[in-house]
């Protein structure tokens, strides 16, 4: 009987000590961890906006988890340079949250008429600002992007993101000036092409799990 109840209790220490020995481990913290989490959501809905960012100014956004760590996304807004459309694609290091990296496409429309308040050197034969009246046609631009998200929230269901990236202008002069007694030098030239899509981005988004 004495060997018995010695066997058993050597058996429960020796279990014991393995069940010790797993939570100590880190991988079986993080799989154990990972496992109580709810299953993140394949599909958001969320806004933002920002400086050459693919939804302008401010507008929405949808993205659909494409694969495991791919999602294709969409969106629209406005902008300097009439309203917005945008698609494109991410990867994830680890979806949903933490560094993806985007590429995408933008098309913004354009505007039949605004007119821009250019001061003395920018406009030929004129020494003082002069309102000239411009039409911007559509411009496109190619976005590439690294966005960090935060998982937000109890259920970790929604998220906010800062973007930074850089967006090619497919090409230069989408603008035509409405009224020929006025010609641009190199400066105003230059004032349109800054003002027209393209550059550096910097953009901030929240986004809602839909499921």
């Amino acid at each position: 009987m004495k060997k018995v109840f010695s066997l058993l209790l050597l058996m429960a220490v020796i279990s014991a000590r393995a069940t010790a020995q797993d939570y100590a481990n880190p991988d079986y913290v993080k799989s154990d961890y990972r496992n109580n989490l709810q299953p993140a959501s394949t599909f958001y809905l969320g806004f933002g906006g920002g400086i050459n960012h693919y939804l302008g100014l401010i507008g929405p956004s949808v993205e659909f988890q494409l694969a495991e760590k791919i999602t294709v996304f969409g969106g629209a807004g406005l902008g300097s340079w009439g309203s917005k459309l945008s698609f494109g694609a991410r990867y994830y290091a680890n979806y949903p949250g933490k560094w993806a990296f985007g590429l995408g496409y933008s098309v913004s429309s354009g505007l039949d008429h605004i007119e821009f308040d250019m001061p003395e050197g920018y406009v030929q034969n004129h020494s003082s600002t002069v309102k000239v009246p411009f039409k911007l046609k559509s411009a496109s631009t190619v976005n590439l992007s690294a966005l960090r998200f935060w998982t937000l929230g109890k259920a970790r269901k929604n998220r906010f993101n800062v973007e930074l990236g850089y967006a090619v202008s497919v090409a230069e002069d989408r603008y035509v000036i409405k009224d020929s007694n006025y010609e641009l030098m190199p400066a105003g030239r230059y004032f349109m092409n800054v003002l027209q899509p393209g550059g550096v981005t910097l953009g901030l988004g929240f986004s809602f799990g839909m499921n």
